[in-house]
């Protein structure tokens, strides 16, 4: 069975803070930070870090 995980990511620069799901969160920062999607929110910028993180 896969755990899947909860996180919380935060960007200084725009003071915001993204809610997500994923099983590979190392990966999925990664994605953000990279603007992976090209239409997803945290695209705009590429300082997300790690705020909280809870598993399902």
């Amino acid at each position: 069975m896969t755990t899947n995980y909860v996180y919380i990511l935060y960007s200084k620069s725009i003071d915001k803070y993204y809610i997500g799901e994923d099983k590979d969160i190392q990966e999925r920062i990664e994605q953000h930070n990279l603007g992976f999607y090209n239409k997803a929110f945290t695209k705009q910028v590429s300082d997300w870090t790690l705020y909280l993180l809870n598993n399902m």
